[in-house]
Parts: structure tokens; sequence; C-alpha cells
């Protein structure tokens, strides 16, 4: 269990306040990544995020100010966290794409395997950012991350920043789950894990006795949380948020090539390397007696503010 984080616009003592309520996930690494006069900047070590939030690197990060930014608080399932390849964010060769993922992936070694991929770390999630990198020669990001699901088992959830779109952030699911929110008061957006990492970031906390604590309602803020059966990817900019459907893309794909699973794998790489939408999307693969053949290009646009009517309860599938 980890926890992804993140988002635009927010305050710097909401930003400490998020690792350290992550840290609830994981203790074993925390780190973060944003761009700095167009350089990625990584600060990532094998500390607490308790800890982390004291280091220069976090309080150069907080002075800095990024409009966006990821960051991730690590429980390690596998690699050695004092090898700092295997803490998140994870970025690409030429340090232009950071990735945070909190999942398993049970086919990692499969898979750079198929595509004759690079291996720095120990860890399963270092598959995400090197398929996305293999994708983003020839794909936009919302399809290369799709067709990064499309290629992965189990189920992940992630946040990415790519320098050719430095002015958003993207956060996908297959069914890992997490949770959005529009902050009105400070006109910014926040996505991590779960909600109660949001609603006690953004608290206030009066200390009564040793290990006892008073928290204030939070800010107000307006959530969208994202649980199993969600496959998604958001686009985050300053002004929207723009929800993409994967079942009708990532999904379809899952289930064809499993569909066709008698295939060489050299073909399954295949499927994935070309421009496939028209070609899977015109496939009529009966699964569980449905049949998926609508646009995944098609956004659902989540405008900021979210709606005031919208309870913590709702919920966009």
């Amino acid at each position: 269990m980890c926890s992804i984080l993140g988002g635009f616009n927010i305050p710097p003592k909401i930003k400490e306040n998020l690792f350290t309520e992550a840290e609830v996930r994981g203790i074993d690494a925390t780190g973060l990544a944003y761009y700095k006069n167009g350089e990625l900047i990584i600060r990532k070590t094998n500390a607490r995020a308790g800890d982390f939030v004291k280091s220069e690197g976090f309080q150069e990060f907080l002075s800095d100010n990024p409009d966006f930014f990821i960051g991730h608080t690590r429980l390690k399932t596998q690699g050695d966290p004092t090898n700092n390849f295997n803490n998140h964010p994870l970025y690409d060769q030429d340090k232009t794409i950071a990735l945070a993922h909190n999942g398993v992936i049970s086919n990692d070694s499969e898979l750079f395997e198929i595509f004759g991929l690079s291996r720095e770390a120990e860890v399963d999630s270092e598959i995400l950012i090197r398929l996305y990198e293999h994708f983003r020669r020839d794909f936009e990001p919302v399809k290369s991350i799709s067709k990064v699901y499309s290629a992965i088992e189990d189920r992940a959830s992630l946040c990415l920043l790519d320098k050719k779109t430095p002015d958003r952030a993207y956060v996908a699911t297959n069914g890992q789950g997490f949770c959005v929110a529009y902050v009105p008061k400070y006109d910014a957006i926040i996505f991590a894990s779960t909600e109660d990492i949001i609603s006690s970031a953004l608290s206030t906390h009066k200390i009564v006795k040793n290990f006892f604590k008073i928290a204030n309602a939070p800010t107000n803020y307006y959530p969208i949380n994202y649980g199993w059966g969600s496959d998604i990817v958001l686009e985050i900019t300053k002004d929207e948020i723009k929800q993409y459907d994967l079942i009708q893309y990532s999904k379809i794909t899952q289930k064809v090539e499993k569909g066709l699973a008698r295939l060489a794998k050299t073909e399954a790489k295949a499927l994935l390397d070309k421009e496939v939408d028209e070609d899977l999307l015109n496939i009529k693969y009966d699964y569980d007696n449905g049949v998926y053949d609508s646009d995944y290009d098609q956004p659902r646009y989540i405008q900021k503010p979210l709606s005031k009517h919208q309870t913590r309860s709702n919920k966009i599938s």
C-alpha cells in the first residue's frame, strides 16, 4: 500500500500536510517531482514523510512553489528503499517525465522482455515509466497512458508529469482508486489515494495531549472518488479536468488481447505499438456478453469549480 498525491495551485502548508497525512500509507520512502524553468526536479529518499518535509530539498520545493507537482509515500513490496532508483517518482532516461504509482504489476518482467526495455530498478512500477516512454514517441499522453494500461496486469493508479505538456498533470486508474478535489478557497485541485488524506490535509489541528489532537472542519472542498470499477485517466489543467473513460480503449485492448492469448508475444507487442483505435473499436468482442464500441477519445469535462450540489457520496464512473 502506497499513496500517490499532488495537484495544482496548492498552498505550501497544504502541500506539507498532504505528505504527512499520506504517511499512513507508507513510511519506507517519500518523494516528489515538479518542473522548474523547464527542468524536471526530483526529490526522493528512503525516509518517512514526517522527516522528508523537514529536508532541505522539500523546503526548496516549497520555496519554488510550482503550479503542478506529483508526490508519493512508499510502502515497500519489492526493491530495497536504500536504492533510490526503487523510490518514487520514477523518471525516464532523458529526465523529462516523472511517474508515481500505487498498486501491483504482476507481469512487469514479461513486459520488459517483450518490449526489449532496459531495467535500472527492482520495483514493478518501473515498467510503467518505461512503457510510457516507449509509447510516448508516437502518441500523445492520454493515448500513451491507455496503452500502458492495455499491457499491464492487475490494478494500478498512477500520476504523471510530462515535459511536453508542462501545464498539466495526469492521474489514472484501472480500479485501484483515488480521489480528486477542487478547493475554492485556494482555487486548487488536489488528488491523493484517499479522500481522508485530502480532508485531513485541509484540516487544522490543535494538539491537546500526547498522541491526541482535535481536528477542525476541513476547508470547504468538492471531491470525486474513483474506486473499484473505475477505468479512467484525468488530464488536469489550471482551468478544468478532462476525464477520459479508458473502458472504451484500455479495457477493450485487454479483453481483445486476452481473447487472442494464443498469439505470439511479438504479435501482441505489435498490436499495442501501432495506431489501433479503429482496429480495436471495430472488433465486436463479446466479453461477459458485452460489446465495447464507444470512442474513448471523447473526454468528459469536469468544469472547475465542481457543482456545489455534489456530495461526498457522488461518484463519476
